[in-house]
């Protein structure tokens, strides 16, 4: 066994933070781009967060992450949820890394007709 090695075992969901894990996915060893030597992006990955989407009134935003799969490797998708808690498909915004994702889905919040 591998002393270095740890395991950690954890209930879904998982609140981390304002981070709030609700499946782990899957790993893809066998494809380039699912991996690297600091990250792992497996997909079914999902996870929701709650963001501040106007300085002046405070008002927060839910968000879903998911991570999915593609032929070039991994898409990060977030789609931002409205005040019942349903994803609002049509403000959805994909990257091929999760700061791209996360960058258009937060313009497009503030100005759905981008």
């Amino acid at each position: 066994a591998n002393d270095t090695m740890k395991t950690i075992e954890a209930k879904l969901p998982l609140q981390i933070g304002d981070l709030t894990v609700t499946a782990l996915g899957e790993v893809v060893a066998d494809k380039a781009g699912y991996w690297n030597k600091s990250y792992i992006f497996p997909i079914g990955y999902t996870c929701t967060r709650k963001y501040v989407t106007d300085e002046e009134s405070k008002q927060e935003t839910e968000f879903l992450c998911q991570i999915e799969a593609d032929d070039d490797g991994p898409v990060f998708r977030v789609t931002p949820k409205d005040d019942q808690g349903q994803l609002l498909q049509e403000l959805s915004a994909s990257g091929k890394t999760a700061r791209s994702a996360w960058v258009r889905a937060l313009a497009i919040v503030k100005d759905p007709a981008l």
